[in-house]
């Protein structure tokens, strides 16, 4: 028997957030390809998706490190903190990567405060699960110098096996939207792949979805099925239903999205029949 050489990941992002969102990603896992979940450790939905992850333990449970867009786990104002407080009465993290990025460029992020609210996100995880099999951090800030020196360290810190490094970018066939960004997040993964060195944290040969995040359909993931190279790939989604009141609450980052359409391609018996005619083999990031 010829042995599986391609692998897929298919890791649903935001899980926490909504309501809505929780269900579309246990949708996708129950009834379709995922695999995986980045868990929001500071979003209104936290404790009602980690309900759900333990109802259906067969779906990998990672941490999604907010470094924008969530609750300040800090609970003060600080270099990390929006002027507006956009997710309830909490203090809350930039709501978007640009005021974020602004600073970060300006130097205004204090990194002893950062590196404290990743800590504390990484703690409140851990208290809801046994340990962290995998990492990534929301708008992929993590990959930034300096911000990924505290990644390592905590991955380090607290045993976490696999952080996402999208070192190898596979481009969605016909796509051409994002191509500047995605040479630009290519480079900052290889960097970061370089800095991993040889240690334990293992990370996905190639990384997809970035071209395509929140306007995934069908067509568009049986294309990219057909370019997957040999070895581990991770697919970044964002399934969910359709959650108006979040769209009104963070237009700048959702206005645009189709949760509903990416849990339909996700659970589309046409998907799994293609995955299934390529041989590609469906795994988690403990499987790395």
């Amino acid at each position: 028997m010829n042995e599986i050489t391609r692998k897929l990941i298919v890791t649903a992002d935001d899980l926490g957030l909504s309501t809505e969102i929780n269900q579309g990603i246990i949708d996708a896992f129950q009834s379709g390809i995922v695999t995986s979940a980045s868990l929001l450790v500071n979003a209104p939905e936290t404790e009602s998706a980690v309900d759900l992850a333990r109802e259906n333990p067969g779906l990998e449970i990672g941490l999604h490190w907010s470094l924008v867009e969530g609750h300040c786990l800090l609970r003060r104002e600080c270099s990390l903190t929006d002027t507006r407080r956009y997710l309830g009465n909490p203090v809350c993290l930039h709501r978007h990567w640009k005021p974020f990025m602004t600073r970060y460029f300006l130097g205004q992020i204090r990194m002893r405060e950062l590196a404290e609210e990743l800590e504390l996100q990484a703690q409140r995880f851990l208290t809801f699960f046994p340990d962290i099999p995998f990492a990534n951090g929301t708008q992929h800030l993590h990959l930034l110098p300096g911000i990924r020196d505290l990644i390592i360290n905590l991955a380090k810190k607290y045993g976490i096996r696999a952080l996402r490094v999208p070192h190898k970018i596979i481009p969605t066939p016909e796509i051409k939207a994002r191509a500047l960004f995605s040479r630009m997040m290519s480079k900052l993964g290889h960097d970061f792949f370089l800095d991993l060195g040889g240690s334990a944290i293992r990370t996905t040969d190639s990384f997809a979805g970035f071209d395509m995040s929140g306007a995934i359909h069908a067509d568009r993931i049986f294309s990219l099925l057909d370019a997957l190279p040999e070895g581990s790939c991770e697919l970044m989604t964002h399934p969910g239903m359709d959650c108006p009141a979040l769209r009104k609450q963070l237009p700048w980052a959702y206005d645009e999205f189709d949760w509903n359409r990416e849990r339909e391609a996700l659970i589309s018996s046409r998907i799994m029949n293609k995955i299934d005619s390529l041989g590609i083999s469906l795994i988690r990031f403990k499987d790395l």
